[in-house]
């Protein structure tokens, strides 16, 4: 009998003193993943805004990118070309509505878009430097989706696009 009683104290004893205080525990709250401050100075440096829809000279540089792409032959320089040109409209856009320029930033847009429509429908990969500037623009437009409150659905319609072409 006594050792009975010994062996259920001895049990209690360790059960009490081995038992673990992690079943009381509140389950905690999932962490919202943080998206960190991106630059599109530093992300797509050397590549600047330059002149924007708000330039008065603005017509001659669509002019010289336009003569430039009828001078570019074969697919995957041309995907490029047209991500390049999207890449600039979409800083171009960034500087606009930073600008507080909300109707000449979502008329970039469309135009960076455009050239990503362009790049999507040429079917074809592009070179290293288009995965590359893919990569960046894929998560530079993420950022910008939660930073800029001005029309995300034209931001989302190119970061779609960018996904697309990304594969």
């Amino acid at each position: 009998m006594f050792k009975r009683f010994l062996a259920f104290t001895l049990l209690i004893a360790l059960s009490l003193g081995l038992a673990s205080p992690t079943f009381a525990q509140v389950p905690s709250p999932t962490p919202t993943p943080k998206i960190e401050n991106v630059n599109s100075f530093e992300l797509f440096w050397p590549m600047a805004p330059g002149k924007t829809m708000a330039d008065s000279l603005y017509f001659l540089k669509s002019l010289k990118e336009k003569i430039r792409g009828l001078l570019i032959f074969g697919t995957p320089q041309k995907v490029n070309y047209s991500v390049y040109l999207s890449t600039k409209r979409i800083l171009e856009a960034e500087k606009l509505y930073n600008d507080k320029n909300k109707d000449l930033g979502n008329k970039t847009m469309d135009e960076a878009i455009k050239d990503l429509n362009k790049a999507v429908s040429q079917n074809s990969k592009g070179t290293d430097e288009t995965s590359d500037r893919l990569a960046r623009l894929d998560k530079f437009l993420t950022w910008f989706t939660t930073k800029n409150s001005a029309d995300k659905s034209k931001i989302q319609d190119a970061l779609s696009l960018v996904k697309k072409l990304l594969g």
